[in-house]
């Protein structure tokens, strides 16, 4: 579904536009990782939650 979002995001996204997306641990997230870097985006870690069966990260994008 991340990938989906991501895949159209592009023409909605303004030149110094963010996206915000929360991941779980359950998700691939080296597919999710090298399909930013492919689109041309920065990725940063802004928060991270442990819980008792994954981890939720909020990532930051913004284009390169």
């Amino acid at each position: 579904l991340i990938l989906r979002f991501l895949s159209g995001v592009e023409e909605h996204l303004a030149k110094k536009g963010k996206i915000l997306v929360v991941v779980s641990s359950l998700t691939p997230w080296s597919r999710i990782k090298n399909f930013i870097k492919e689109k041309g985006f920065l990725m940063r870690v802004l928060g991270k939650k442990s819980f008792f069966m994954e981890r939720l990260e909020v990532w930051e994008m913004s284009r390169i």
